[in-house]
């Protein structure tokens, strides 16, 4: 797994969402909202893939719970949580589709008597 590279996504993603975006063209929007699709699907299929991972665990190593607990629990908890994040990314990919499907049909009109700012 490239964590660092995940990682510096993560950090890229913050700063973005850190700025207005309150002058964003239709254009910008549109771009949005593709970038919104393939990121859940990006997504989704990172939380597959780890949660494929996790799962395998206690066949691969000799685990221990931090708090005393059965470490296979704990696992069989992530992994259902994992599965819960699957399904939320699956539908944020989704939404985000219809997002975009329905965005691109806006068009801006220019008013050629509109002044120039």
């Amino acid at each position: 797994m490239n964590i660092e590279g995940f990682e510096a996504g993560a950090v890229t993603i913050r700063e973005i969402a850190g700025q207005s975006a309150r002058n964003a063209t239709q254009d910008d929007v549109y771009r949005a909202g593709w970038l919104f699709t393939d990121a859940a699907r990006s997504l989704t299929q990172l939380v597959e893939d780890l949660r494929d991972e996790v799962s395998t665990f206690p066949g691969r190593f000799v685990l221990r719970d931090d708090e005393g607990a059965d470490p296979a629990a704990r696992i069989a908890t992530a992994v259902a949580e994992l599965d819960a994040l699957v399904r939320a990314f699956a539908t944020a990919q989704q939404h985000a589709g219809l997002f975009h499907s329905a965005f691109s049909h806006i068009a801006v009109e220019v008013d050629p008597n509109a002044e120039q700012q």
